[in-house]
């Protein structure tokens, strides 16, 4: 077996296992956090050495900052990584290798539809106040690409004023369309009576696009959530056929990186926690 089809085998058995990991309703990602927390209890994830290898193999440096360094001192490198796996480990692995890659930094390497497809189901296990599941996805891929682009440069020169018109602006949405191998634009579906808040059903949908984004990173596959007054405007809306209260939330662009898997940094999560234990 050739370098380039062990790869691809080890991609497809990765995205496979990551179904078990987002899909199991034990793990639904809540948060980051309550992800965490519940692969305590997901017994599939004790058999995750094979995963926690191929993370360390695509991902072997997250972040350099205080807390990332903290997190993952327990963390087993390369080397031991098949036979020392943590659930909590291979969580924290696949969170902090998370990354905004623009289109501009994609390849001309087109995505397989069965992937998207990964993607989009692990993002309907999100959670919902209601079950009202307002997440709503628009695909768009080969041909389609490029007409969404050029709505999309056609909306900005109806919605900006001109004297804010730029022109490359214009050109980025259209090019950005081209180089992605997929666009999602992704919704927000209204609840006809309106007794859930609608910040909850925002929050929800993010929460949908937090899976998407994790298993695509799961896979090997480059993301970038966008948004704009193009991409959120009335006109795109109406395109699509949203209705009522309906909004779309931005447009998801997909493709493989062009570029080496970028690293990332956070402050330490001190500074953003107010503990109290005192009555």
């Amino acid at each position: 077996m050739s370098r380039r089809t062990s790869s691809r085998k080890q991609t497809e058995i990765g995205s496979e296992f990551v179904k078990g990991i987002l899909v199991e309703p034990a793990c639904l990602l809540i948060y980051d956090l309550s992800l965490s927390l519940a692969i305590r209890s997901t017994p599939l994830l004790h058999e995750s050495d094979f995963f926690l290898n191929f993370l360390f193999r695509h991902f072997p440096h997250t972040g350099n900052d205080s807390s990332t360094t903290r997190n993952t001192r327990s963390m087993p490198n390369e080397d031991t990584a098949d036979t020392h796996a943590s659930p909590v480990a291979v969580v924290t692995k696949l969170i902090e290798s998370r990354r905004s890659i623009k289109p501009a930094d994609f390849s001309d390497r087109r995505v397989e539809d069965a992937f998207v497809w990964q993607m989009l189901s692990n993002a309907n296990w999100a959670p919902t106040h209601g079950m009202t599941e307002p997440w709503r996805f628009f695909v768009f891929a080969d041909a389609a690409r490029l007409t969404l682009g050029k709505l999309l440069a056609r909306i900005y020169h109806e919605v900006t004023p001109p004297e804010s018109l730029k022109p490359a602006k214009a050109a980025k949405l259209v090019s950005n369309a081209e180089r992605a191998s997929h666009l999602i634009v992704i919704a927000m579906k209204r609840q006809a009576s309106g007794k859930i808040p609608e910040v909850e059903e925002i929050e929800a949908v993010a929460c949908a696009v937090q899976n998407l984004h994790l298993t695509a990173t799961a896979i090997g596959v480059a993301g970038y959530w966008s948004s704009g007054a193009a991409i959120c405007s009335e006109q795109l809306r109406q395109h699509l056929g949203l209705s009522g209260n309906d909004r779309v939330l931005g447009l998801f662009y997909v493709g493989y990186s062009g570029t080496d898997w970028p690293t990332g940094t956070r402050s330490s999560v001190e500074e953003k926690v107010v503990w109290s234990s005192d009555a």
